[in-house]
């Protein structure tokens, strides 16, 4: 895959760039992944970036300037503003399977049983429904 393809109006260097997978996990990357180092509320993800180069990143994204400290001419930074942006219009445009339908549950209380419910009602009617929340992942 080619940015170019995510990044239509950028630069020549950025359509050139060629990508095998993502990753903001530094453990996960393989060989031409983008990294993205993402700052949490524990854990800074730009802490990495070495890590993530060892393991074969070929693209770093990041909401910081990095400076290239190997002065590695192979590996190429990119800085943006919103990386969770990114990360989710990347995935969404490398995801094959996405969701006709998609339902959210919201509120103070209750919303594991309604969740609940509404998948056993799903699944009982033989439609094709999955569950994700802290009753767990159910498919």
């Amino acid at each position: 895959m080619y940015l170019k393809d995510f990044f239509p109006k950028k630069s020549k260097v950025l359509k050139k760039a060629f990508f095998s997978g993502i990753s903001f996990n530094s453990s996960d990357v393989k060989k031409d992944h983008i990294f993205f180092a993402i700052k949490g509320n524990k854990v800074d993800g730009n802490n990495f970036v070495d890590q993530a180069i060892k393991n074969g990143a070929k693209i770093i994204i990041s909401e910081k300037k990095i400076l290239n400290k190997n002065k590695n001419k192979n590996i190429l930074f990119y800085r943006t503003n919103n990386i969770r942006k990114l990360l989710s219009q990347i995935s969404f445009k490398l995801s094959k399977i996405k969701p006709n339908n998609m339902v959210a549950v919201t509120g103070t209380n209750g919303k594991s049983s309604i969740a609940d419910f509404y998948y056993q009602i799903l699944n009982l009617n033989s439609k094709k429904v999955a569950s994700i929340g802290t009753l767990g992942v159910k498919y």
